[in-house]
Order: structure tokens, then C-alpha cells, then sequence
């Protein structure tokens, strides 16, 4: 297991400590995964957008995102009228490259198959789960609720164990 962190709260676009851009945080992570035959990635909110975005650079076999943001360019988001994070593109972060996730999915040669499971009453998960529809390598997951923590949601009912052990059931989870 690698967990990763992102402390500057960037949705992983300036990478995370030691490997401070997408680039060298994609190598570092190809790198670990080359000596497996299977890998997964996992996120959720910000995480998840991580998740998709380093799954379409390293192709894992999987990934499972919970109620990513897919789109935080902020000149686009009028069109989900979802401006609840910073606005990247005008404070220095980061430029444009990494804030769609969409264009991702097409412009780049992945294997993935990717998971996407949301709140399907949450106005804005469901918008930023059904931006990435049209790709083939997405499976959107709507679940009964309107609340942004779906996998808290999933805990909850019992149900987080096993969405978790059916996307990744070539691994051995203890």
C-alpha cells in the first residue's frame, strides 16, 4: 500500500512533498508499480480527482474514485456553477494542463478501468461523475444519497468493504 497526501490541498497537480509536480509524482509512482502484476488506485473528493488523474498517467489496472471533482478549470465550471474550491488557474498553483480531467481520458493511451461512485441526489457530485461519461474506460456509480461523503455514506450502511473488495478483487485485501 502507498498512501499519498496532498497538504498543499491542490487536488494533486503540484504532486505531493518530495515530488513537488505531476510529472515527478507519476514517475515515482510508475516506478513502485512496475513490479506488480496488479495495481489499484483509490481517492475520494480531492483524492479521487488524484486518483483519476494518475490513473490515466500510470495505468494501474484500476481505480475506484469517490465523488471526485473532475473539473476545476475555473473558466468551465459555470457550466456545473460549482465554485466551492479555489480557483487554480488565477492564484499560482498551477496552470490549466491538469484541471480537466475530461480531455484525459481521450488524449491518452490508458488501460484503466475506472470506477466512479457519487452521490446521485448531490447536484454537484452528479454533474462532475457524469462530465466523464462519454469515456469508455468510466463506469459511473450513482448511489441513494445526497451527500457529498458517499464512501462515509457506504460505511455507514455496511456496503464500503464490498464496493472496495469487487473493483479490486485481484488484490488480497485483509
Amino acid at each position: 500500500v502507498l498512501y499519498l497526501y496532498d497538504d498543499l490541498l491542490s487536488w494533486y497537480v503540484n504532486g505531493v512533498k518530495g515530488y513537488e509536480s505531476v510529472k515527478l509524482l507519476s514517475e515515482y509512482i510508475t516506478d513502485i508499480i512496475s513490479g506488480y502484476k496488479n495495481s489499484g488506485f483509490l481517492g475520494s473528493s480531492m483524492g479521487g480527482y488524484g486518483a483519476i488523474l494518475y490513473s490515466t498517467l500510470c495505468n494501474p489496472n484500476k481505480c475506484l474514485s469517490f465523488c471526485p471533482q473532475t473539473l476545476l478549470l475555473h473558466k468551465k465550471r459555470e457550466l456545473f456553477n460549482d465554485f466551492r474550491f479555489p480557483i487554480f488557474d488565477k492564484n499560482g498553483i498551477v496552470g490549466d494542463d491538469y484541471l480537466d480531467l475530461k480531455p484525459f481520458l481521450f488524449n491518452n493511451d490508458i488501460n484503466t478501468s475506472i470506477s466512479v461512485v457519487y452521490s446521485g441526489y448531490n447536484e454537484f457530485d452528479s454533474k462532475h461523475a457524469e462530465w466523464l461519461s462519454s469515456s469508455e474506460n468510466i463506469t459511473l456509480h450513482p448511489q441513494d444519497s445526497d451527500l457529498h461523503n458517499v464512501a462515509g455514506v457506504l460505511k455507514h450502511r455496511g456496503q464500503l468493504y464490498d464496493v472496495i473488495e469487487n473493483t479490486f478483487n485481484f488484490l488480497s485485501l485483509i
